[in-house]
C-alpha cells in the first residue's frame, strides 16, 4: 500500500512537472537606454522573443550598428540600447552590451 502511494505521488509530480515544462514562460527583457534627451534609463518588459532580441543585439553591436528601441508603456522612452539582459524564469541572466563583445 505504501509503495503504491509513493509511486502515485511520484507519478503525479512527474506529470505536473512535464505539464509545466511544456508551457513556455516568457523572459523579461531589460535594457539600458541612452535616450534622445541625453539621459540614461532602465526599462523592462516581458518578452517571448527576448533571446532572439539579445542575439540580434549582439550581432549588430559587433558590426558597430546601433540598436534603437521605443517603449510605449509608461514611462515612454526612445533611444539607443547600451546594454540588454534576458532574465529567464529560473532566475538566470544573459547579457550583452557596451562592455560585452560576445
Amino acid at each position: 500500500m505504501k509503495k503504491l502511494l509513493l509511486s502515485s505521488v511520484a507519478t503525479l509530480f512527474l506529470a505536473t512537472g512535464v505539464a509545466h515544462a511544456t508551457k513556455a514562460k516568457p523572459n523579461m527583457l531589460m535594457v539600458v537606454l541612452k535616450e534622445d534627451n541625453g539621459e540614461t534609463s532602465l526599462h523592462y518588459q516581458m518578452s517571448p522573443d527576448c533571446q532572439k532580441f539579445l542575439n540580434t543585439f549582439r550581432q549588430l553591436r559587433k558590426k558597430g550598428i546601433p540598436v534603437r528601441l521605443k517603449f510605449l508603456s509608461p514611462p515612454e522612452a526612445n533611444g539607443e540600447v547600451l546594454k540588454a539582459y534576458c532574465i529567464h524564469p529560473d532566475g538566470s541572466i544573459e547579457h550583452g552590451g557596451e562592455d560585452t563583445q560576445s
